[in-house]
């Protein structure tokens, strides 16, 4: 055996003692501080199972709450009762309705059920001719988390309804130019027909016939286009005779 052989065998048993030493080193750490790394992975343990036990308890509680709101809106629109014929049951039902949802929101408060909730009682309170709280649930739909552009729209516009029929005309302009200009504007003729019509009973003509006229030059095919031009006629005739 070479003297260069003898020298790295020597190299290599060195090597294991110091591994040796260091893995004894390990194990005397992991015996001395076994009582607080059990608690630490406990503890880890713990965390990944109470996250997945919340998602589980979430998932269950949406389903929950989605189910109990498809059960409202089925009683409420449920089809061959005749006493729907009778405008005052319907009234009725309209008022347990919104009891059940509000129900509902006192059940399952941080889910998506209960936002759409705010929105179903807030339509059901403009039915009933209740403007003021229509807007009350309408705001606290909009302020949530809201995940559907089409669905934050609707409620906007129906806020803007709500204060177009309470009197603030301005105020409902405001919320329908506030659609009209969003680059994702659903049904953007009706929208802009309803900020005409909130302009003009506001008292500004000039703005009434400028958004009525958006109707035939953003949206020429529109349905809409032969009311907002006559509209738009209409108007600028008013305007003319006032000078």
């Amino acid at each position: 055996m070479s003297k260069e052989d003898v020298k790295i065998s020597r190299k290599e048993l060195k090597e294991d003692d110091e591994f040796i030493s260091f893995a004894t080193m390990v194990l005397e750490q992991i015996v001395k501080y076994r009582m607080q790394i059990i608690a630490a992975v406990a503890a880890v343990v713990l965390i990944v199972s109470v996250i997945e036990i919340w998602k589980w308890w979430d998932d269950r509680k949406n389903a929950a709450a989605s189910e109990m709101l498809f059960g409202i809106q089925e009683k409420l629109n449920g089809k061959g009762n005749e006493d729907d014929l009778d405008i005052t049951v319907g009234s009725e039902k309209r008022m347990d309705s919104v009891k059940s949802l509000e129900k509902l929101i006192g059940e399952y408060p941080s889910t998506d059920a209960a936002r759409i909730a705010e929105l179903e009682i807030a339509s059901l309170k403009m039915d009933l001719g209740d403007y003021a709280g229509a807007i009350k649930n309408a705001d606290k739909f909009l302020s949530g988390k809201i995940r559907n552009d089409l669905i934050h729209q609707e409620g906007l516009q129906l806020k803007g309804f709500a204060l177009l029929k309470s009197g603030d005309a301005a105020g409902a302009a405001g919320i329908f130019r506030k659609i009209a200009d969003s680059k994702d504007a659903s049904a953007k003729d009706q929208v802009l027909l309803n900020l005409g019509i909130a302009l003009e009973k506001s008292g500004d003509k000039k703005g009434a016939a400028d958004a009525f006229g958006r109707i035939g030059s953003e949206i020429p095919n529109s349905p809409l286009k032969d009311l907002a031009d006559a509209k738009v006629s209409e108007l600028t005739d008013a305007s003319e005779k006032a000078k």
